[in-house]
């Protein structure tokens, strides 16, 4: 299954494009629009470079910079509100489905900023594109202005949160360590979120596995992990067997999953052809992620570059909790 790798990272720099992906409205967006607000905000990610330094600092530090980021796209987001008249909101019906889902992701973001405020956990994390992204009770909030390639948002946090802290790092060695960090875009693992989706751990930019929430994410992560070892293992073993000559009924290997166990018969062609795989995990897949991997195998199998969303990951979890206790 083909997806879009950039849609989460781009998004919240373009209001517009957000907003239509949260109201379901159907929008035709400008790619090059896109790629320039891209490029702006990795030229620009003052957050992140900011982010990257405060989390080896104490809890307090953090608390404060993601509480003031928060409440800065907070306000930044209610004027875009307020810039609204009512006769417009009565006369067009796009700007009316705009304004309340601009309403409701100005919700979500108060709901955040309530949480990190009140002294519950969160996280910082910065994005392979350089983005801030908070997260607390499961609630990923991506730090950005209303609109594209906006940078009052990045200053307004600097400026505030220097207000109350030392921030003569930001001129000092350690920045340059920061940035550093910020500018490795191509990390091999990442969680990806996006709007009205659940959370997805992505591996090698290749395979995403999407779980119903954001919690054990060390075993989820794990749990990935085997299963991209055994996608890569099957995707051998039919190597092997189209060198051999053996003709692949990619219809037969998608009706059904194999019984999981600790070797499963996968066979591939109505001659009772067939391998012997031990398949832990995958054995576990539903019928519609086996379809999905058959897919991806039969296309990687002839040279297509492509990558493969299992959609309903969490039917991995089960068996691979017991694979990491033995």
């Amino acid at each position: 299954m083909l997806i879009n790798n950039k849609t989460f990272f781009l998004l919240p720099g373009l209001l517009l494009v957000l907003l239509c992906s949260v109201s379901s409205l159907v929008c035709a967006v400008n790619e090059q629009q896109i790629k320039q607000a891209d490029e702006v905000h990795l030229k620009t990610s003052t957050l992140a470079t900011m982010a990257n330094y405060l989390m080896n600092e104490s809890d307090l530090l953090k608390r404060d910079f993601a509480n003031i980021a928060l409440l800065t796209m907070l306000r930044a987001y209610v004027v875009e509100l307020d810039a609204i008249q009512e006769s417009k909101l009565a006369m067009n019906a796009k700007v009316a489905r705009w304004y309340r889902a601009t309403r409701n992701y100005v919700e979500r973001i108060s709901l955040a900023q309530g949480y990190v405020e009140s002294g519950l956990p969160f996280s910082l994390t910065v994005t392979r594109e350089g983005w801030l992204l908070i997260i607390t009770e499961g609630l990923p909030m991506l730090i950005s202005g209303p609109k594209a390639s906006d940078t009052s948002i990045s200053i307004a946090v600097k400026a505030e949160y220097c207000r109350y802290h030392d921030c003569s790092w930001l001129t000092a060695d350690k920045l340059v360590f920061a940035e550093e960090q910020t500018s490795v875009l191509a990390k091999q693992e990442t969680w990806v979120f996006q709007q009205q989706q659940n959370p997805a751990f992505e591996i090698d930019r290749q395979f995403q596995f999407m779980f119903s929430d954001f919690r054990e994410k060390r075993l989820k992560q794990a749990v990935s992990r085997r299963a991209v070892v055994e996608i890569k293992e099957f995707l051998r073993e039919l190597k092997k067997a189209k060198v051999r000559g053996y003709f692949i009924n990619w219809e037969l290997m998608s009706q059904e999953v194999p019984v999981a166990g600790v070797d499963q018969t996968v066979f591939f062609n109505t001659g009772d052809i067939y391998l012997r795989l031990t398949l832990p995990l995958l054995g576990h897949l539903t019928i519609s992620d086996w379809q999905h991997l058959m897919n991806w195998l039969k296309w990687s199998l002839g040279g297509e570059q492509t990558s493969l969303l299992i959609k309903e990951a969490d039917s991995l979890l089960k068996a691979g909790r017991m694979a990491i206790k033995n």
